[in-house]
Parts: C-alpha cells; structure tokens; sequence
C-alpha cells in the first residue's frame, strides 16, 4: 500500500516539475521584435484613423452650420461655423467667414462681422468678398482709410466691376484725392460712355482741379451726346459767363430756351446778356416774352424801360418805368430809371442848340431829375446809389437867385419846347 503511495507521489513531483520548467522555459522566451516599418505602419493608421474622425467632424459641424444657414435659423449658425474654423487645418472651408460674417449681419452684430472678415482675410488675404465686405462697413463707419484700401484690393483682384468703382471713386471724392478720384471715374466713363452721370461727376472734379480745359472738352461731349441736357448748358453758359465770352454765354441760353422756352431765369439771364452787349433791341424782345406771363413785374419792366433809354426813346423809356412804378409803389429803380431819362434829355438838348452851359430850362430839367432820386431814397435797396446821383445834380440845380431871376419860366414855355415831353 505504502509503496503505490509513493509511487504516486513520485510521479505526480514529476508532472508538476515538468510543468515548472515548461512554464519556465516557454514564459521566459525571448518575444518577437516589432520593426520600425511596422511601427511606422501603425503611427500611419492612428493618424489615418485620427484624420477619418476630424474629417467626419469637420464636415459633420459645416453640414449643420450650412443646413441652419440656408434656414435662416442664424443663432444656431454660430457654433457650427466657429467650429468649422477651429477644425479646418488644411483650409479647405474658407468660406466659412463669408457665411458667418453675413449670419453676424443678419442677427445685427457688425463688429462681429468686422472681426469674422478681418480674421478670415488672415487667412485668405485675395478673398474678394471679404475685402469688399470689409470695405462696405469700414466705409459705413467713417473709416475712409481702411475702407479705401480694402476697395483697391478688390478693383486689383477683380477690375472692372462697376459697383466697386463707383464705392472707390466715392471714397476718393469724400477725402478729396481728386487725382485718384479722376482716374477712376475716366474708367467709369470707359466703360458706360453712355452713362452721363459718370461724365458730369468727372467734370465737377476736374473744376476742383482747376482744369478748365477738360471741364470744357466734357460738357461738350455731354452735349454731343444729349444736346438737352440742361444741366450742362447751363454749365457752359455759367462758364462762358464768367469768363465775359458773352458771344457763347448767349448761344448755350438760347439752347436752354429751345429745351424749356418757359424756363424763366433763362430768359431773364439772356435778356441782361444782351442788355450787357448793347443789344438792346434783343433785350427788349427778352423782356417783352417774359412780361406776356409776369406782366406787373417790376424789375422786368425797369430792365425794359432801361434799355429803350439806351436806345435813346426817352418817351418809351419814362411810360414803361411810371408802369413799373404802378405795379409795386415805391420801386426806386424805376424813379432811377426815369430821373436818368431827364439828364439824357438836358444832353440831347444841349447838343441839340448847340450849347455848352446849363440855361435856366436844362436846370429845370435837373431839378426834375433831382426829384425823381429823392422819390428813390425811400427804397432801401437802392437809397445810397439815389442820394449819390442826386448830389451829383446840385452843382446844377437851379437857386433861389435863378428862380429869382426866372420866376415865371417854365419847362412848358414855347422856348423849352425840347423839354415838352418831360411835362406831359
């Protein structure tokens, strides 16, 4: 009995010393080598497996943001898009801050705009619509600087684009770079010669200039193209004018009266044109049209009555000024116009008998005349130049030893008969 215990025992101290030295053996054994090629296999597959996940991140937060965008459900862009930015290394949704500049504007948050575009140009400096955009608010906030300099990339980057031209031109005008301002708005006229506005504004900035050559050259292309055109008739009228070339003054009114024949001003400036040039006869025919619509207007009739005493119808002149006189009481010009008449008539007179010196008859005409400027001095508007004219007169006025000494001559008498007019 004892001796198969044993036995036992032997062979089970066997077994289990087998399997010591196998576990030994096989625990203990050198494990296998990994290459670098493998490693680098597996830092390639996390990176890949990494990239997968942003990936699907990326385009899984752009779909959201887009998907609300196109919503309009503005609020929720936000997150999305923001998200976009942060997860896009390599660029590939730039216009992301195009998107989320105008969510900014829709939910009314220009300065995060402002800030979205400014970031986005940081990384995509020749992005046109952020250039322009940015340009629209830095010119929305008196930034004339920066917004200029946002419009000149973007007429860089895509030329020839109306709008932007237009918005830099307008820049230029309002911080007064005229030479700049000019070249753009030549380019405007280039490109819409048609376009006449374009012409005129480029006009006004070469008066600014001072260029009155081009001013010139382009309100008769103007004309060539649109010979109605008012506005720059009137302009060559107004220029002509001012530089006394009243030959052409003349011509540009008549071509306004051609386009508006009740233009009144017109009218009124082409008949002092001619009273200017002595041409009196056309004057009185101006001033004749406008009376027929304003017949009790008493400088018109003044004017008229001024220019037949130029032409020497004291008569003429003196019935037309008491009319004015009639229509607006106290009109001093017109008692001017007549007291005038009066002093032409002594002249006339004078020449007439072939004297040099003032007789009792031509004092007495003087002394009408005086009287006539002393009615005048009650009008404010003239009173100084009346009481000059009239002084002027008292050299010649008769005196208490004349009036002494002719008390009963009268501009009536048969030897006044030149003066007859003056007493009816």
């Amino acid at each position: 009995m004892r001796s198969k215990k044993e036995r036992f025992h032997k062979l089970s101290f066997v077994f289990v010393l087998l399997a010591f030295i196998w576990l030994v053996v096989w625990g203990c054994a050198p494990t296998t080598k990994v290459t670098q090629a493998q490693m680098d296999a597996q830092s390639r597959e996390a990176a890949r497996q990494d990239s997968i996940k942003l990936d699907y991140e990326l385009k899984k937060n752009w779909s959201l943001g887009y998907e609300n965008y196109k919503n309009k459900e503005y609020t929720r862009v936000v997150p999305y898009f923001w998200k976009v930015v942060e997860l896009d290394k390599y660029k590939a949704f730039l216009s992301v801050y195009n998107l989320l500049g105008r969510t900014y504007f829709e939910l009314g948050k220009p300065d995060s705009a402002q800030a979205v575009y400014e970031y986005g140009l940081k990384e995509n400096p020749d992005n046109v619509f952020l250039n322009r955009s940015l340009g629209h608010i830095y010119a929305s906030r008196y930034m004339d600087d920066k917004a200029i300099a946002s419009y000149e990339i973007v007429v860089q980057l895509e030329p020839g684009k109306e709008s932007d031209l237009i918005a830099l031109g307008t820049l230029y005008r309002k911080t007064e770079n005229l030479e700049k301002a000019i070249g753009v708005y030549k380019q405007l006229c280039d490109m819409k010669p048609e376009n006449l506005e374009y012409r005129t504004t480029l006009n006004g900035l070469y008066s600014q200039t001072g260029d009155e050559d081009a001013v010139v050259e382009g309100l008769l292309e103007i004309i060539e193209k649109d010979p109605t055109n008012k506005q720059a008739l009137w302009d060559l009228t107004n220029f002509y004018r001012n530089q006394r070339e009243w030959p052409n003054a003349i011509v540009y009114l008549n071509k306004i009266l051609v386009v508006t024949p009740d233009d009144l001003s017109a009218r009124k400036e082409l008949a002092g044109m001619y009273k200017t040039n002595e041409q009196f006869n056309k004057a009185i025919s101006e001033y004749s049209t406008i009376l027929k619509s304003h017949p009790n207007d008493a400088a018109i009739l003044t004017e008229q009555a001024d220019s037949y005493k130029e032409l020497g119808n004291l008569t003429k002149a003196r019935s037309i000024a008491r009319k004015a006189l009639r229509a607006e009481r106290g009109y001093g010009q017109a008692n001017i116009v007549i007291a005038q008449c009066y002093e032409l008539s002594v002249d006339n007179c004078q020449l007439k008998a072939g004297r040099s010196g003032a007789n009792y008859y031509d004092k007495l005409a003087y002394e009408m005349a005086a009287a006539e400027y002393a009615q005048a001095l009650r009008d404010n508007r003239i009173a100084e130049r009346a009481r000059a004219l009239k002084d002027a007169l008292a050299p010649v006025l008769p005196t208490t030893g004349d009036k002494f000494l002719h008390k009963n001559k009268k501009l009536s008498d048969p030897a006044a008969s030149c003066y007859h007019w003056m007493v009816k």
